[in-house]
């Protein structure tokens, strides 16, 4: 990547245009250079995507060799069939021809058989034939008898010779039908051989087409592991390329705020004492600043502070690492952007101001020679024309080593359930049932660089509220949803909706876009939204529609978006409203209002492009409350500890908190509204309750509850819910809750600058006095 360090250090110090424009110059020559490797990257990428292109027409080229071989084989298993069936024909032919000679050989046998019955006769015959002679010769009365037993005889023979005869003819026609069979059976053996052997010529050229096959496919896995390995390199070199551009943009994107101009905005607010009143009055260059009034859906009102580099917001996604640098990976209007979650939290990217506070209780002879308390913001660092009171960097830019970012992120949304942890991104239902402890767990998920909503984020709205507004009653100017928390049964029963049927003034409670969940109640009275069935037709869905019914009964429907699943309502069917889904401001125009209006304490407003006040409280991550009461003097106070460094974060106060050097006074177990704010240089950034006085129109017009009077810690919730009214605020404060307590109106906003180092640490390195 491109080293601009030298550039960004001569930026640092420039003192005149020219040297800047010198730095700016010498600086985008690098990146110009770098662009030119990144160019001839892409050249070597063009060159493997030639060869790969190459390798891939000669991985074509093997397939039709392949196909070709193939078909081959196919042709030459088709002929191995054909002869396959020629031997099965002659097999049979040679079967039938072996049973024509077993039956001929069986008649043969059956003739010998007869020829040797009637050898055997004749043998009989003659000896019998040489007896008569033999009697002729004695008895001669016996001649004739002998004569005709001879005659006899010799007939009989000539009938044996006959038979003898027919048998042996029979003998040669059987001989002669085996002949012909054995010539058929050798015609078959023949034809056998002669098909075996084209089938084992056949199956030579198969194994030939095979073994080409195989050559063929052997060229193409090679060919193919070439492309992949081609391919490879190619990503590689692209990734490379990709990774040099994005080392390039981390470089480039921080340039984004080193437009410095050096001009201080301040406000000033008279002492407590003096007046109650909530505004103050402009000072320095911010005298010439037009105080800005909050936008709508439908209108853009005039913002002068969106021109000014210090109050510019840079929607952008972000991260941070895990030493705790911020990286920005695309900002709104790069195609790289994305609202999805797949390139990190949709953060709001400001420019590191440093903060000045002079609190001045003398008057004439103090600091401001007035009693009141001046803030002053700029974008630069500098010596402060009044000794002890130095310009100290937004504490959420203090890196762990005491260096100073030159931005800082701030999570533009509240935190939604993502990726099994919580993550700023818009279209959600935001998380609910956070606590202080369960935080801690769920945002280490994403690893110990991430947290909850810290004092150091608050800092920055909070003290750039009063100085673009000079106002510290912030619902002076934008109310939020803090006055929100009807709900109303049912007014007719109704199948297969995803609507409810309210009367008409019940239906025009609801702005278009605000959030509800629809309950069947059954037999049961208690309406809290903690309660499960609350939620069981449709749960934290956005009203879509409110239109008249098509009837008498002057009643109206409203519509709500269920994903399409249908429910049936009833006249215990409860809808509820519940906190607005994260977004719900993207639509107004500019970086500050609510969609339709900034006073009806129904709708969340945006400031600095940051959304606010869904209607739930903000649970504080990096700081724990300790309940101190003394039962003897029967006082109670609350002591703050805060952690800097969200890698140790506890659920318990431990080593690495430190205590501030002011406390929170008892509340009385009641609502107490904010007078003053206490005040410790060692921690400017953690502004609270330290004297109350006064009412909803006056000072700050935010309340705080400390509880009852009890030893042990308690946990800090901000902004307010849905029914706190005039009691929320960006100052608000409920501090009686345990650590580990939750429910459906607390929720979080994930922080990116949890990992910061202290201001001390900073002080030390600049060689600043922070003791007045």
């Amino acid at each position: 990547m491109a080293d601009i360090s030298q550039e960004i250090d001569q930026l640092r110090n420039a003192v005149y245009g020219e040297e800047v424009r010198g730095a700016f110059i010498s600086c985008m020559q690098k990146i110009h250079e770098e662009n030119e490797s990144y160019n001839s990257i892409k050249e070597s990428i063009n060159q493997s995507v030639t060869t790969m292109q190459e390798q891939v027409e000669s991985i074509n080229t093997k397939s039709e060799e392949v196909k070709a071989a193939l078909q081959n084989l196919t042709t030459a298993i088709a002929n191995g069939k054909d002869q396959q069936d020629a031997i099965e024909k002659a097999t049979a032919a040679g079967k039938t021809q072996q049973t024509a000679i077993e039956k001929a050989t069986s008649e043969s046998k059956t003739q010998q058989t007869a020829i040797e019955k009637a050898t055997e006769t004749s043998k009989t015959q003659q000896t019998a034939l040489q007896k008569v002679v033999d009697s002729a010769k004695q008895i001669d009365s016996a001649i004739q008898q002998s004569v005709t037993a001879a005659n006899t005889a010799a007939n009989n023979a000539s009938a044996a010779t006959k038979s003898a005869t027919e048998a042996t003819s029979l003998a040669n026609q059987s001989a002669e039908a085996a002949k012909t069979a054995t010539t058929n059976a050798n015609d078959a053996t023949e034809k056998t051989n002669a098909a075996v052997k084209n089938a084992s010529d056949t199956t030579e050229q198969a194994a030939q087409a095979t073994s080409a096959a195989n050559a063929a496919t052997e060229n193409a896995n090679q060919a193919t592991v070439a492309a992949k390995s081609a391919t490879q390199e190619a990503l590689t070199q692209a990734e490379e390329a990709k990774q040099a551009a994005a080392s390039v943009r981390d470089d480039c994107y921080p340039m984004m705020f080193r437009n410095y101009d050096g001009r201080t905005y301040s406000v000033f607010f008279e002492d407590a004492d003096e007046t109650m009143v909530c505004t103050g009055t402009k000072e320095d260059d911010n005298a010439d600043v037009a105080t800005p009034v909050p936008s709508t859906n439908a209108v853009r009102n005039e913002n002068p502070y969106d021109e000014i580099p210090l109050f510019k917001p840079v929607e952008c996604n972000g991260y941070a690492d895990e030493g705790g640098e911020l990286h920005i990976t695309a900002v709104k209007g790069e195609p790289e952007f994305r609202t999805d979650g797949t390139k990190g939290d949709v953060c709001i990217a400001l420019k590191t101001g440093y903060v000045r506070t002079i609190i001045d209780t003398v008057g004439i002879m103090g600091p401001l020679g007035k009693k009141g308390t001046k803030i002053s913001v700029t974008d630069s660092w500098r010596e402060s024309e009044y000794p002890g009171f130095p310009f100290i960097p937004y504490t959420a830019a203090i890196r762990p080593d005491g260096s100073v970012r030159p931005y800082v992120l701030i999570p533009k949304y509240q935190a939604v359930n993502f990726n099994s942890s919580y993550y700023s991104l818009p279209g959600f239902a935001p998380a609910y049932n956070v606590s202080h402890n369960g935080q801690i767990t769920t945002f280490r998920k994403r690893g110990d660089q991430y947290c909850g909503e810290t004092c150091s984020d608050a800092e920055i709205w909070e003290t750039l509220f009063m100085i673009v507004f000079a106002n510290m009653n912030s619902q002076a100017v934008m109310v939020g949803c803090t006055g929100f928390a009807d709900q109303y049964m049912a007014a007719v029963a109704e199948e297969n909706v995803e609507r409810i049927i309210l009367t008409k003034k019940q239906a025009e409670y609801f702005p278009i876009g605000c959030c509800v969940s629809i309950g069947e109640m059954g037999s049961s009275t208690n309406k809290d939204r903690g309660q499960s069935y609350m939620h069981n037709l449709a749960n934290r869905v956005k009203v879509t529609k409110i239109e008249a019914l098509d009837d008498d009964s002057g009643n109206y429907a409203l519509y709500v978006d269920n994903g399409g699943v249908t429910f049936n309502t009833s006249t215990t069917t409860c809808i509820s409203t519940m906190p607005w889904h994260t977004g719900s401001t993207d639509k107004v125009k500019g970086t500050c209002g609510s969609p339709y209006s900034n006073t009806n304490g129904k709708e969340p407003f945006k400031f600095l492009g940051i959304e606010f006040a869904l209607g739930q409280y903000v649970v504080r991550s990096d700081v724990i409350l300790n309940g101190v009461y003394d039962a003897e003097a029967d006082t109670y106070q609350q002591e703050i500890y805060t952690c800097y460094d969200c890698k140790y974060f506890a659920t318990a106060i431990n080593e690495h908190y430190k205590k501030l050097g002011y406390v929170i006074p008892d509340s009385g177990n009641a609502w107490k509204y904010i007078k003053n704010l206490g005040f410790d240089v060692n921690f400017p950034h953690i502004r609270m309750a330290s004297e109350y006085g006064g009412d909803s129109n006056k000072r700050f017009g935010d309340a705080v509850h400390t509880g009852t009077r009890a030893n042990g810690t308690r946990g800090f919730l901000s902004l307010g819910s849905l029914g706190d009214w005039s009691l929320a605020g960006l100052r608000f404060a409920v501090l009686y809750g345990w650590l580990g307590g939750g429910g459906w109106y607390f929720s979080a906003r994930p922080s990116l600058t949890g990992r910061r180092g202290s201001v001390v640490d900073w002080a030390l390195s600049m060689g600043v006095n922070l003791a007045a």
